[in-house]
């Protein structure tokens, strides 16, 4: 078999081992040009060529490279052998050095004729611009002018000390300067600045005198220092940048109290006494004001300021006018008549003002009286509506409290920074209104509202279970002191004898009030007067009164009314 048909075969198994789909593609990655700042006339041009395809080229194949010096042809190489897919080889020539010195553009061509079949025929040539040197300029000795004035490709070369730090003559001992060229660039020179540094805190001889950081005094020593409203007690730091000294440490916390202040230094104030801010209430009868929980002396208050008492109590209004806990008391009574006094609030108990001698008592009798407060006891002694206000205990403990009834509800006390804070219901107590509700919380209902003739309500505070117990509004809009209801004694309760103006009622502790009897509607021409006829005779027991034929009408529609609304309350219908 001829060489021929050896090769042809060969060429055959070459082309059923490739892929199909795989070819080479030659591209020029680099040209450049050594020495690099060469002579006119001398230099070398090296072109590196890359195969960036997925197959390589033919063993079989006569490749042309060809160099061009500013567009004309300089140079062909001739390249035989196959270069791998991804494999690199280098084409030099030193043909293509031009005869003046400057810059001049080097083309260089791969596969020119495209012999070989490639994936991209687009980027088979490279130009790069090239510089050749002037050889009477750069035939000189180098100088220290930041040029390279040999042309072997260096700057400054032989000057080695250029940029490394110095220090000048100056007075002080720092070593503060750099090396750079001397004017006639024969050498190098240490520049230093003669003004004087600043000293900084900075564990540093900034000035160069030979002391750290000296014009910081107390630098490393204890300190203390309110910050916010914490107190930092540590150690004179330097600040970032040097420029001053600080106290640096940790903020001194303690237990939060009532005061503005963050105590605990959290970054909050007062957090711990969750009621500030809300409402609440100063003063009883007449003098009753509302505010908002405030912080005073390290504790909670509540910010408002009870009115002042009136000068004397004023009959039939249902209003403690003069705020001391009773109203009505001095005012003109019958015997058997009374009024309910006091307060059912907290460690308190309502009890009774009784007519005596005509006039109804100013002792509340058979009621329980606000005493001083007592510390950890758990009950409001003073009858305010909170317990243990003042005192010491857990902070978070929460206890059950009061502040009154009718519009307002039983509510909850929290121990915060160490004290109970104020009773919060949910109800406020608010001014009283003419609405049949106890809007002030004290008790009674519609105290000092003019209320109808006729209209009779049951008392809330009763001496006994011996009878029923109600008030009537007479024509003037005024309400009668309570009084037992004819007909509804019972003759075998209780022993003993006397009456409501001669013997105080046993205190049996808070009494439910019943409901309201309903309203009476005076018959015409025989209302009351405001002034009953003579009261009807009282029994030695219970106060079980038998009426008179010459009773007045009105008393017998009210005994009636009462009758019914006992007999609701117990359980029964008429």
């Amino acid at each position: 078999m001829s060489a021929r048909h050896i090769g042809g075969v060969i060429l055959l198994l070459l082309g059923l081992a490739a892929p199909v789909s795989a070819k080479p593609d030659l591209t020029v990655t680099k040209i450049t040009l050594e020495p690099a700042n060469a002579l006119v006339g001398e230099g070398n041009v090296h072109a590196l060529i890359t195969n960036q395809g997925s197959s390589g080229t033919s063993w079989f194949t006569v490749l042309d490279t060809h160099f061009l010096l500013d567009g004309e042809l300089c140079h062909t190489a001739t390249d035989y052998a196959g270069l791998g897919a991804g494999k690199t080889t280098t084409q030099s020539t030193d043909d293509c050095n031009p005869s003046t010195p400057g810059t001049h553009v080097i083309t260089v061509i791969i596969d020119p004729e495209n012999e070989a079949e490639e994936a991209n025929e687009d980027n088979n040539s490279k130009a790069q611009p090239l510089i050749w040197m002037d050889p009477e300029i750069c035939n000189v000795a180098e100088k220290c002018n930041g040029l390279d004035d040999n042309c072997n490709g260096e700057t400054d070369e032989i000057f080695t000390l250029m940029g490394t730090v110095c220090d000048s003559s100056d007075p002080d001992d720092c070593a503060l300067g750099l090396y750079v060229c001397s004017p006639d660039g024969s050498g190098v020179v240490c520049a230093e600045s003669t003004a004087p540094m600043p000293e900084l805190c900075n564990n540093v001889d900034d000035d160069c005198d030979g002391q750290i950081d000296e014009d910081f005094p107390g630098l490393g020593q204890p300190c203390s220092v309110m910050e916010d409203d914490c107190t930092i007690n540590g150690t004179l730091s330097c600040t970032d940048g040097g420029g001053a000294v600080y106290c640096a440490g940790t903020p001194t916390a303690s237990a939060e109290i009532c005061n503005g202040l963050d105590d605990d230094c959290d970054g909050t104030t007062d957090e711990d006494f969750t009621q500030l801010g809300q409402p609440c209430a100063k003063g009883i009868g007449a003098c009753r004001t509302t505010g908002t929980i405030s912080c005073f002396g390290d504790v909670m208050f509540c910010a408002s300021a009870p009115e002042p008492p009136g000068p004397f109590e004023l009959c039939g209004n249902r209003e403690d006018d003069n705020c001391n806990g009773l109203y009505d008391e001095g005012c003109p009574c019958e015997p058997g008549q009374y009024l309910p006094c006091g307060t059912g609030v907290g460690a308190c108990h309502e009890g009774l003002l009784l007519c005596i001698d005509g006039e109804l008592s100013g002792n509340c009798q058979g009621a329980t009286l606000p005493l001083e407060e007592v510390c950890g006891d758990g009950e409001d002694n003073n009858c305010d509506g909170s317990i243990d206000e003042g005192c010491s205990c857990p902070s978070g403990t929460l206890a059950p409290c009061s502040i009154g009834a009718g519009g307002c509800t039983a509510g909850k006390q929290t121990c915060s920074g160490g004290a109970w804070g104020p009773c919060i219901a949910e109800g406020l107590p608010t001014q009283e209104k003419c609405d049949g509700i106890d809007n002030d919380c004290d008790g009674s209902i519609d105290e000092g509202c003019p209320c109808e003739p006729g209209t009779a309500v049951a008392c809330t505070a009763v001496p006994d279970d011996c009878a029923f117990y109600g008030q009537l509004c007479g024509e003037d809009s005024t309400w009668f002191p309570c009084m037992p209801k004819p007909g509804t004694e019972e003759s075998d309760c209780g022993e003993g004898g006397g009456d409501a103006s001669s013997a105080p009622p046993e205190d049996t502790g808070p009494i439910d009030p019943p409901s309201n009897v309903g309203k009476y509607t005076p018959p015409p021409g025989g209302g009351s007067t405001g002034e009953p006829s003579s009261p009807p005779p009282v029994d030695a027991g219970c106060r079980s009164q038998s009426v008179p034929t010459s009773a007045p009408r009105w008393t017998l529609l009210l005994g009636l009314l009462l009758v019914v609304a006992r007999r609701t309350q117990r359980g029964f219908t008429p």
